[in-house]
């Protein structure tokens, strides 16, 4: 699940951008507000919106 994104996210770190993160959702596709999940997917942003993108480790 996820490997290609998981590829990117290594070479961003790897080029040296350590603030970023993460986050795979299960059955999750291309446009992520429109999967099955899509509740699940708002409430991540909107978390993240309302803590300043502030991720835990």
């Amino acid at each position: 699940m996820g490997k290609g994104v998981t590829r990117h996210f290594q070479g961003i770190r790897k080029v040296g951008v350590q603030e970023t993160s993460l986050r795979l959702f299960k059955a999750g596709r291309h446009e992520m507000l429109n999967e099955t999940n899509t509740e699940e997917v708002r409430e991540h942003v909107l978390s993240l919106l309302a803590t300043g993108n502030k991720l835990d480790a």
